[in-house]
């Protein structure tokens, strides 16, 4: 709660309403998606939403929480949660690229030829998330247990 706190006082009222915006955009995304699945409207090899709807979730406030660390603008107080934040990010971001990459080999497999390159760009993107958001994480841990 302390990291939502501070960054709902950190962030311009604009920015505060955009993370929740495209927080709200996957939120709906994914189920949609999950729907069409079920109702056989939508085949495997072709859900998309199923990655950008956790996408949307997930990078707002990993771009955020990165950009402090990087910047070295965050408290010191909240450097314990920050990283076990960004810990939990990176966790999810590692499941959204490998979910990416099955469905990129699946989309390949059923001659879904661009579906497969657009899969295989969302692992590209979920993996350097991941990188970035267990870097910052690191960064933290590293720079609190000096102090």
């Amino acid at each position: 709660m302390s990291v939502l706190q501070y960054l709902r006082d950190s962030v311009s009222r604009g920015r505060w309403t955009w993370l929740w915006i495209q927080t709200a955009a996957g939120l709906v995304l994914t189920p949609l998606e999950v729907y069409g699945l079920a109702a056989g409207n939508v085949a495997l090899a072709e859900a998309s939403l199923l990655l950008w709807g956790p996408f949307f979730i997930l990078a707002p406030w990993t771009s955020v929480l990165v950009t402090r660390v990087q910047a070295g603008v965050l408290p010191d107080e909240l450097a314990g949660p920050v990283a076990r934040t960004l810990g939990r990010l990176a966790a999810c971001w590692l499941g959204e690229s490998i979910a990416a990459a099955a469905l990129s080999g699946l989309s390949a497999g059923q001659g879904h030829p661009g579906r497969a390159m657009l899969h295989a760009f969302m692992v590209l993107l979920a993996f350097w998330c991941t990188w970035l958001a267990r870097g910052a994480a690191a960064q933290l841990r590293q720079r609190h247990s000096t102090r």
